[in-house]
């Protein structure tokens, strides 16, 4: 009965301890040594109001730089949303050897031919 005692008691504990009062530590920790990112790089405009975030949505150019993720609206999070492409679709299939080029020409630099 003893040991039926303890595993309950571990059993009730562990997930308090693992699922409330870690996370609790961890987001406690985070807003004292980075406020700013810790909720989420919120930019807002002239009026105070909130507009995004600066973490979602960038534009990658450099070319030193792995490939982005591919946007239909130039990372313009007004104009957002899926573009509903399936695998058979030509659309899809042409953009995304456009961008295998790209890549390819990043790797092997503009002076060398593309195979």
């Amino acid at each position: 009965m003893q040991t039926a005692i303890i595993a309950l008691r571990a059993t009730l504990l562990t997930p308090v301890l693992t699922g409330i009062v870690y996370q609790l530590a961890i987001i406690g920790a985070a807003q004292l040594a980075f406020p700013y990112r810790a909720n989420g790089s919120i930019v807002v405009d002239v009026h105070g109001h909130e507009v995004g975030s600066e973490l979602i949505g960038q534009a990658v150019i450099d070319p030193a730089c792995l490939q982005g993720r591919p946007s239909n609206s130039n990372h313009d999070a007004t104009s957002s949303g899926g573009r509903n492409l399936g695998t058979t679709s030509k659309k899809r299939r042409d953009s995304a050897a456009a961008r295998d080029i790209d890549v390819q020409l990043v790797a092997i630099g503009p002076d060398q031919e593309v195979e």
